[in-house]
């Protein structure tokens, strides 16, 4: 099973699905704590970085044997924001926003030896952030890229780069229009993102390095994009149809393939899951 994703009103309930024979693959898990968008599971799937449902409380599981969980640590005063925490590629420390009236604050947590370290707090000022868009980790694992409003009283959606050594943050968009829900392609050289650039949500794909960006969809209103740990390709929630399902595109812009046909509301936050260990 290759994509993972939560249905509206089913929190707790995580639909898979097979991209190669999305209609003959479905099946469904509702174990907890894998409650999406409420908890992330490391790749090692050895942790679980659990947000309460109500509160936003913050908690980690650790230890996994088969269902059951060794200790779960509550995380004091940090409260995160929904649709994040997010693991490293490593499975060592986790991103999340959490809770503030002004500016954007992203928290870092590393585990070490099944223990939790101290939080990191880095506060980014004029920008105010976007929760369904989650600070994402890079493949090295040295910058975190988010989406946050530029500045109070301003509605663009602008997308930001945080070195996570120096606490250094780079602007990666500045026009005015939707920048948001990036993902990093595998070799940490581009973000894919939504943007509203030609007055409708598609999906785009900057060059970190050079700025360079181009656009990968036409017409089909793209939303949270996730790029495949192959790089080959980019799953995508649209409402092309008026309900929300899943889409899968090549990165290269080609064979744009539907996935679900749930007709839900909200069939929302895809993920890829590893393959197994």
């Amino acid at each position: 099973m290759s994509v993972g994703y939560q249905v509206d009103g089913q929190p707790c309930i995580t639909h898979l699905i097979d991209t190669h024979r999305p209609t003959a693959s479905f099946s469904v898990v509702s174990q907890h704590p894998f409650c999406l968008p409420n908890s992330a599971w490391s790749p090692n799937r050895r942790y679980a970085a659990i947000r309460n449902f109500s509160t936003g409380a913050l908690s980690i599981a650790t230890g996994r044997t088969k269902n059951e969980w060794q200790t779960i640590f509550d995380v004091e005063g940090v409260n995160v924001l929904q649709g994040s925490p997010i693991w490293s590629s490593d499975s060592q420390q986790f991103s999340f926003f959490t809770s503030v009236k002004e500016g954007t604050v992203i928290g870092i947590i590393r585990m070490e030896n099944d223990l939790l370290g101290k939080p990191r707090f880095f506060t980014v000022d004029a920008a105010r952030p976007i929760a369904y868009s989650p600070p994402v980790w890079s493949p090295d694992r040295q910058f975190l890229a988010f989406a946050a409003y530029a500045s109070r009283g301003q509605s663009n959606e602008e997308l930001y780069a945080l070195n996570v050594s120096s606490g250094e943050v780079r602007r990666l968009t500045n026009n005015h229009y939707r920048d948001d829900s990036p993902s990093w392609s595998p070799d940490g050289s581009q973000l894919v993102f939504t943007s509203a650039e030609d007055g409708y949500n598609e999906l785009y794909i900057i060059n970190i390095t050079t700025g360079e960006r181009r656009q990968l969809t036409y017409s089909t209103f793209g939303y949270l994009p996730r790029w495949s740990p192959d790089g080959n390709h980019i799953m995508f929630m649209s409402n092309m149809d008026y309900y929300n399902d899943l889409y899968v595109i090549g990165a290269d812009g080609k064979d744009v393939r539907r996935l679900t046909h749930d007709h839900h509301v909200d069939s929302i936050f895809p993920i890829w899951l590893f393959p197994p260990q």
